[in-house]
């Protein structure tokens, strides 16, 4: 899981970066008489903002802390993240940092699967509350796997799953597995 303060820092200048440039394209459009452009980028910002920041709502704040590390790792290696989010968790069963750990893997498998090149890569993440507990689908629509060999990250993750007593189902080419974390009843 994260280092605490150092990877909180990290979220934030990166966040801090982030924003400034945001302002920084959009005053340019203003500059160029461009007034359209600038309010449909600033639309199109809030609404990639809004979707992403779901995560932070998550229960318990391990986990909302561990996707936002994973978002930013996914951005540093351009992959674009697709959040469908239908619940915050609020009756999690498991611990929160185990939880976390658990779900850090599950990103591990999905960003080394869409492999680390700044190429047009897309990781689509579903989460919902389905009978048997809070459904995590990953879809990386990853059909190769370029970041080494994969089988060793799959393996450990579903070990952890087995550890944790957390369903776990997978399917290659494309690569899709989804964990069911249980809830409390």
């Amino acid at each position: 899981m994260g280092n605490g303060p150092a990877d909180f820092l990290r979220l934030l200048r990166g966040q801090k970066h982030d924003f400034l440039n945001h302002l920084q394209v959009i005053l340019g459009f203003l500059q160029l008489g461009k007034p359209e452009r600038a309010l449909m980028y600033t639309k199109e910002v809030a609404t990639k903002i809004e979707k992403n920041g779901r995560l932070m709502r998550l229960k318990p704040p391990e986990i909302a802390f561990q996707c936002q590390l994973k978002l930013e790792e996914a951005a540093r290696y351009q992959v674009a993240v697709e959040v469908k989010m239908e619940t915050e968790m609020d009756n999690l069963l498991l611990p929160g940092e185990v939880a976390a750990e658990l779900l850090e893997r599950a990103w591990d498998l999905a960003l080394a699967a869409l492999g680390r090149k700044p190429e047009d890569r897309e990781l689509f993440l579903t989460i919902s509350e389905t009978d048997e507990g809070y459904c995590w689908h990953f879809n990386t629509g990853a059909d190769h796997f370029e970041d080494g060999d994969l089988a060793l990250s799959l393996a450990q993750l579903e070990e952890k799953a087995k550890e944790c007593r957390v369903p776990f189902s997978w399917s290659l080419y494309p690569l899709e597995f989804s964990l069911w974390l249980p809830r409390k009843e």
